[in-house]
């Protein structure tokens, strides 16, 4: 929902933009799930969010994978227009999170049943 969510935001500017700010969540949503994805039972803080240094080093990875998409020169590659800026980054990012909190909630609410 967040990626949708995210494309028709970016829809009003233009079909492009719309397109790079679904990447970008996309993107971003799937990196942070890493987190609540390690465990069916556990919230990402019982699980110790940063107990695994593997899963820190392959989201780091990860985001500089992404922030190369993004650089001047490689970003018409992968057509992010040059209006794509910190304001699109933060809705795309914010949304991504709040994707990531929903699972942590519905995962919480599970757990009490």
């Amino acid at each position: 929902m967040a990626v949708i969510i995210s494309f028709y935001i970016g829809l009003q500017d233009s079909a492009v933009m719309g397109i790079a700010m679904a990447f970008t969540t996309l993107i971003l949503a799937r990196t942070l799930q890493t987190f609540s994805a390690r465990s069916n039972t556990q919230t990402i803080f019982k699980a110790g969010f940063l107990s695994n240094k593997y899963v820190i080093g392959a989201v780091v990875i990860c985001f500089l994978l992404y922030g190369v998409t993004v650089l001047p020169g490689v970003r018409s590659i992968f057509s992010i227009p040059a209006a794509f800026g910190w304001g699109e980054w933060s809705v795309a990012a914010g949304l991504a999170l709040a994707a990531v909190i929903l699972m942590e909630i519905i995962k919480a609410i599970r757990m009490k049943r």
